[in-house]
């Protein structure tokens, strides 16, 4: 695995269990504190705080906390896991449906492939 695949998924294990009053969104008013958006990016460092991947993670864990309440490690656990086996009981395919009623096609694939086959060899 290369240094950037790492960084990516040590990116998102980090975003995923970090509580949104510390991610940088959150300190220039773009999201509140339960991650719902407040106000567009628009100059460049607020555009960073919320690029395309920072905002799937933002998305994934609003979905993920209305069944994990406190934000941790389970989140990434219980995301890798669904998104690897695709495995679904009852309460597993309400939360497929909340993923999917959140993430478009796009982002669904962006976070697939960010996270496969990296979650469970080198995290």
């Amino acid at each position: 695995m290369g240094a950037f695949s790492k960084f990516q998924a040590l990116t998102f294990a980090t975003l995923l269990s970090k509580p949104f009053i510390k991610w940088d969104a959150y300190k220039l008013g773009i999201i509140d504190e339960n991650g719902k958006k407040i106000k567009k990016a628009t100059t460049s460092d607020e555009k960073n705080s919320i690029d395309m991947f920072q905002n799937l993670i933002r998305k994934l864990k609003i979905v993920l906390n209305k069944f994990i309440p406190s934000p941790n490690y389970l989140q990434f656990i219980l995301a890798a896991y669904l998104l690897k086996e695709e495995k679904f009981t009852k309460n597993e395919e309400e939360l497929k449906i909340e993923i999917d009623k959140v993430l478009n096609d796009k982002e669904k694939d962006i976070l697939f492939e960010t996270i496969k086959d990296k979650i469970f060899l080198n995290i």
